[in-house]
């Protein structure tokens, strides 16, 4: 296992995390030529916050760069296959105010300068598209064939094995202690680096504190649900993605069920583990991070018992509620599982997801 392997004591450039980020960092390091990258992460890939991204990739962005960031990242997909699980089904990106028709109107116009065949649509023609939704408040929207979705667990496996074929070394289940300009500390040992990267998702200002620098990244609580199968799935059409701006609010399909997940707009900020549990987690058969009147408590023993976790668990569960961090309604906390197993229930929706539910 690469997590046995020795540390080297130098390195070109260290990336500090092991999800879709670094990964990414790192295949694109050694596309380009760096064959001396070193990626290290405190427990196995994908186990922060992208193993339960909903997995969207939605090419039409507010700045022309982002858009354009996005149409590679469609390329790279494609070329992945089904390597990353790409599922090419379209996008509809809904208009429920008068300004954001407007503002889909725009982006039409430039979208198509850049080749994207980007269509402004009814809300008649959304439903056609997307049966489950309601039309009430719509006005109109924006239609893109060559949006679709992913699975991000097996996007950062396909990144890493790519990054590997081209000389960079992966090393899980080793916790970063301390960086310092030129040098990032492990538990394991310390590793001189040209250039050191924080990739950290979610808990990169914690590791921005361990090298001295504040990092302006806040996570904030996100609730989303993932319902048993309901409908027949048919490979061929699959259901294109569906996003409300608006009312903040976005849905694709999960096999026979749907994904979905909204934010609030009074959101909260989610607990995070601090920078001293960052550096000096315990591996007893119990974690208990404590962040204010937050409680993370993941028993190492037994991976079937659901267990109370916020968003700063490291431990790879998904959920079976709607929350990943914090319900207004609930006490803190929700309760996870290996595998999600819910009936398409919630227990804290935002208004704005049952308004798009539609028949789901």
């Amino acid at each position: 296992m690469a997590s046995l392997r020795e540390l080297p004591g130098a390195a070109r450039c260290v990336i500090v995390g092991g999800g879709v980020g670094g990964t990414s960092i790192a295949y694109h390091l050694a596309e380009l030529g760096w064959d001396d990258v070193v990626l290290l992460e405190r427990n196995q890939l994908t186990s922060g916050s992208t193993f339960h991204s909903a997995g969207l990739v939605g090419q039409l962005r507010s700045s022309v760069n982002l858009t354009k960031m996005m149409m590679y990242s469609v390329e790279l997909y494609r070329k992945l296959g089904e390597a990353c699980g790409w599922v090419e089904c379209g996008g509809i990106r809904l208009a429920s105010s008068e300004e954001r028709m407007e503002e889909l109107r725009r982006q039409a116009g430039w979208a198509k300068t850049f080749g994207l065949p980007l269509e402004l649509i009814s809300a008649e023609e959304a439903k056609e598209l997307f049966p489950l939704m309601s039309t009430d408040g719509v006005l109109g929207a924006a239609w893109l064939p060559t949006d679709g979705y992913l699975d991000p667990s097996q996007l950062t496996l396909a990144l890493a094995e790519g990054a590997r074929e081209g000389g960079a070394r992966i090393f899980t289940s080793t916790r970063v202690t301390g960086i310092e300009p030129g040098r990032v500390r492990t538990e394991r040992g310390d590793i001189d680096a040209e250039a050191i990267v924080i990739a950290g998702g979610m808990f990169s200002a914690e590791l921005g504190r361990l090298a001295g620098v504040r990092i302006p990244v806040v996570p904030m609580s996100h609730e989303y649900i993932v319902t048993q199968p309901f409908r027949e799935r048919d490979p061929a059409n699959p259901l294109p993605t569906l996003r409300d701006p608006d009312l903040l609010i976005y849905f694709r399909e999960d096999g026979g069920g749907l994904v979905m997940g909204g934010y609030e707009r009074p959101a909260s900020p989610a607990p995070v583990a601090s920078a001293r549990s960052w550096r000096s987690g315990s591996r007893a058969a119990s974690r208990r991070w404590t962040c204010g009147r937050w409680t993370c408590a993941a028993s190492a023993r037994s991976t079937a018992r659901p267990h109370t976790r916020s968003s700063g668990c490291s431990r790879p569960t998904r959920p079976t509620t709607t929350s990943t961090t914090r319900s207004r309604s609930a006490r803190p906390g929700v309760r996870c599982a290996p595998r999600p197993r819910t009936t398409g229930t919630v227990r804290a929706m935002p208004r704005s997801a049952r308004s798009r539910a539609g028949s789901a």
